[in-house]
């Protein structure tokens, strides 16, 4: 069975989404721009935000922010976001902790000002935590997972 990829993962998410008609959802690229005569990234915006998640999107009145991840790079994302501590205050290891502390970051905030944010591996992950915005209020550690 082929492994999907992020991206594959995130367009059956929105598929589905848009299938079942419960929201309004959409994939927010979030990539540098690359100037050819600069022969560099360009210099974000002022008040972009770094994490942003992959799949933003409003159910029944609540924002939602969805960052997809692979089954093993969920697993991986899982594990360090429990060992964190204190993610405003960790200081990241490596290029790949600082972006999913980022990413983190940018949950903890979303999630602070009462929306839902939450990693999610596959469509019925995500279906799922989806859910339970409908059947109850759930502490902010568990919108986050």
């Amino acid at each position: 069975m082929k492994k999907l990829k992020e991206t594959d993962i995130s367009t059956h998410i929105l598929e589905c989404l848009d299938g079942l008609r419960i929201g309004v959802f959409w994939r927010n690229n979030n990539v540098g721009v690359f100037d050819s005569k600069k022969m560099c990234y360009r210099k974000p915006p002022a008040f972009s935000r770094k994490g942003i998640a992959d799949i933003l999107g409003c159910l029944k009145g609540v924002f939602v922010s969805i960052e997809v991840k692979s089954a093993i790079e969920y697993k991986w994302a899982m594990a360090f976001y429990k060992r964190v501590g204190d993610p405003y205050t960790y200081v990241p290891q490596s290029e790949k902790e600082k972006h999913v502390l980022n990413q983190i970051i940018f949950m903890l905030d979303i999630i602070n000002h009462g929306g839902v944010a939450f990693f999610t591996y596959s469509v019925g992950d995500a279906l799922n935590k989806l859910g339970v915005i409908n059947n109850y209020q759930p502490t902010k550690q568990e919108k986050l997972l």
